[in-house]
């Protein structure tokens, strides 16, 4: 239990764990927090307690994170987040700190992130359709209840797929000769384990990294044992990689987090996200050539461009975003309007679409994630309405997304409990 507040205040730096391996059924004082805090989120990966954001003792916004490890109880600071948020929905799966909603310099916000321990960076998610704040996460990613305003909580439940696995889970490619040994005092034994590259969750060269959990049956804690596999891609495959930028208010360029990377080729079809600094990459067999590379970030214009892979080689595509430009409503003249004609790219599979279609229609249609497809532009007719330029980015990479990258809604509560 980290921070919280008290009967006429909020933030602290005690903390405290609960034994659940003995029978004295008792709380203890672990290290103190580095800093006064309240309504931060945490959650364990590896064995290790990771928090970040909340709300300081002086009503501050904060973006700090830290991980506690229990077998120093001490704690390190980590990398801040992007954006400060505190009373989010979280969780802890698939190896990451998730985050969703919350209040952001006093605002309430829908924005989504998070927290990979293994590249000690932050990163993009989808953000869900309702902002909340201080509702309940759980593995799923679901995201529970929570208050809209000040004493007006909301029954509403939202569901981001593919983020279901918590705790120690089965590594397939990993394999071990004995599940279960006893030694003597003073005692040792060797455990012989097995590395398969061939298994079907191994999709991508590179080195994968796993770890033994070890349990015991006394009071003392065993650390993990890592372990790691590297894989050499096929001789027929080459590399796609690049950095996405977006245009800043300033007049330069940042790396993009977070933006949608879609990779069509005649028989399949690639969903990628980008990292914090803005990279993303995938290896292909050269045959699935010519690819058709499309880049979308909410907020910024489109890119579709077609790239040529090498066998042993790496392709290096680059993307500069554009920022979409806000008009105010009552200001656009008819010449200005046409100069903001947008070219749009869209899929193409067994039906066609009369335009970006929600993304669960979209799926039942495609069959699978996996199809085949191909990639049509057309131009955006003269515009319909003052506003759509607003929302033609943010239509176009939703309907990007792949199944996972949704929020689709859940089953709502029956009633909804006061934030």
């Amino acid at each position: 239990m980290i921070g919280g507040c008290g009967a006429d205040f909020c933030g602290t730096t005690d903390a405290s764990a609960y034994d659940a391996d003995t029978d004295t059924d008792t709380w203890s004082a672990i290290a103190a927090y580095p800093e006064p805090i309240a309504w931060q989120a945490c959650g364990t990966v590896d064995d290790r307690l990771y928090c970040a954001g909340g709300l300081g003792s002086s009503n501050n916004d904060v973006a700090h994170t830290y991980v506690y490890d229990p077998s120093s109880d001490g704690w390190s600071q980590l990398a801040d987040m992007p954006a400060t948020q505190w009373g989010s929905t979280y969780t802890a799966a698939n190896g990451r700190l998730l985050l969703a909603g919350g209040v952001s310099n006093s605002a309430l916000t829908n924005r989504s992130q998070a927290f990979d321990p293994k590249t000690g960076a932050w990163s993009a998610l989808p953000n869900p359709s309702v902002p909340t704040y201080r509702g309940g996460g759980a593995p799923g990613f679901y995201k529970i209840g929570g208050g809209v305003a000040p004493s007006a909580p909301t029954p509403k439940a939202e569901l981001l797929p593919g983020y279901d696995q918590s705790g120690p889970g089965d590594v397939t490619w990993l394999s071990e000769n004995t599940q279960q040994l006893s030694l003597e005092p003073g005692a040792s034994a060797t455990v012989a384990v097995s590395l398969d590259a061939s298994v079907d969750e191994v999709t991508q060269p590179g080195e994968l990294i796993a770890g033994l959990t070890v349990g015991t049956g006394t009071p003392y804690s065993v650390p993990r044992v890592p372990v790691s596999l590297h894989v050499n891609p096929p001789k027929t495959w080459g590399k796609i990689t690049g950095t996405v930028l977006g245009a800043t208010s300033s007049g330069g360029t940042a790396p993009l987090a977070g933006a949608t990377v879609q990779i069509d080729s005649w028989a399949s079809t690639y969903t990628l996200t980008t990292a914090a600094d803005g990279t993303y990459a995938l290896w292909l067999d050269a045959r699935n050539n010519p690819l058709t590379v499309i880049v979308a970030k909410d907020g910024y214009q489109p890119t579709v461009t077609t790239v040529k892979i090498q066998k042993g080689a790496t392709v290096t595509s680059n993307f500069t975003q554009g920022a979409v430009e806000r008009v105010p409503s009552g200001a656009v003249q008819p010449r200005r309007r046409r100069a903001l004609g947008t070219t749009w790219a869209r899929r193409v599979g067994r039906s066609t679409w009369t335009g970006p279609p929600d993304f669960a229609r979209a799926d039942a249609r495609r069959g699978s994630h996996r199809t085949r497809s191909s990639v049509h532009t057309f131009t955006l007719p003269e515009i319909l309405h003052r506003q759509l330029e607003l929302c033609t980015t943010e239509l176009l990479a939703r309907f990007l997304m792949s199944p996972r990258d949704t929020w689709p809604g859940a089953a709502d509560q029956g009633a909804a409990p006061r934030p």
